[in-house]
């Protein structure tokens, strides 16, 4: 392709390098950052700092001079990442936007006696359920509804089901716990589980509903919890981990859904190792309170990766 600008080659040549060097960012996480020395870590800075006073706000604004001057700059911050990511290769796995594959299938956590599934009652249950999620992605995967799913999974789900959200992955899981009936057909609770996958740098969390117990100890101050600056967030939730990594986590994007679903008798939300779990019960004729749960996956998913590299700011902004 030729260009009649002679900046214009020289600033795709820039964006090329800097979307490399991005895609490398994208695989900080701060455990990353914590095991490298302090000389590792200024060299990482230092260099980061360079290339954004070479590149500035904007590329528009660069002559070509300029643009070639920054790409040897590129080159060597590119160079300290790929060293550093190296240091530590259990933490340099690649962050895949769109993953091809999903997190094995398993049980949620509720541990109730599940209903029979294959209940005459559960089918209008079951095709709800269906009917809801084709509304949310019209070409989700209907695993429960293929044939004999029931008859040929060792431990089917009342529904099971893959669906894309605003490009992010879901697979949706749903358990029908009876309603102490000696037959095991009344239905009862429905225990919900939603799964993603999500960047390696998102923080290892585990924020649950406060129990009784927990609410006495934190009363009587023997028992430490992190706490996000959120009066009704605080109050609802109990986190285990650290407050650094609930603030970086717990946006308001992720808590204000959060507090939606706090209303239910149990709701635990689990990231780690490149997956994102929440888990939630549900009154099978209420309200499932799907909605606000795909909202916090599709936030937790976005969770900002750590990045040492300024932006480019868009040319139409302000």
């Amino acid at each position: 392709m030729a260009y009649r600008d002679p900046a214009a080659a020289a600033r795709e040549r820039v964006r090329q390098a800097r979307a490399e060097v991005e895609r490398h960012e994208e695989r900080l996480t701060p455990e990353l950052l914590a095991q490298l020395d302090v000389e590792g870590r200024d060299a990482l800075q230092e260099a980061a700092s360079k290339v954004d006073a070479a590149l500035g706000d904007s590329l528009e604004k660069l002559d070509r001079d300029a643009l070639l001057r920054s790409l040897p700059l590129l080159a060597d911050y590119e160079a300290k990442l790929t060293k550093a990511i190296a240091a530590a290769p259990r933490l340099a796995k690649e962050y895949n936007r769109l993953p091809r594959t999903f997190p094995k299938r398993r049980r949620t956590k509720f541990f109730y006696q599940y209903m029979d599934i294959y209940a005459a009652q559960t089918a209008g249950l079951r095709r709800r359920w269906h009917e809801r999620i084709l509304g949310l992605d019209p070409d989700a995967a209907l695993i429960s509804a293929r044939s004999r799913y029931d008859d040929e999974m060792e431990d089917p789900f009342l529904v099971e089901a893959e669906l894309t959200v605003e490009r992010a992955p879901l697979r949706l899981q749903v358990q029908g716990l009876h309603a102490n009936t000696t037959d095991r057909t009344g239905i009862g609770s429905l225990g919900i589980a939603l799964f993603v996958r999500t960047r390696p740098s998102t923080p290892s969390l585990r924020i649950e509903l406060q129990g009784l117990d927990d609410r006495l100890l934190k009363w009587l101050r023997l028992k430490d919890e992190p706490s996000i600056g959120h009066e009704a967030f605080d109050d609802a939730y109990f986190i285990h981990g650290t407050e650094q990594d609930a603030r970086r986590l717990l946006r308001p994007d992720v808590h204000e859904p959060l507090l939606r679903l706090a209303h239910g008798r149990r709701v635990e939300l689990e990231t780690g190792d490149g997956l994102a779990s929440l888990q939630w019960l549900a009154d099978a004729e209420g309200q499932w309170m799907i909605d606000p749960a795909i909202a916090t996956m599709i936030a937790v998913r976005n969770t900002p990766p750590v990045r040492l590299l300024r932006r480019e700011r868009s040319s139409t902004s302000g």
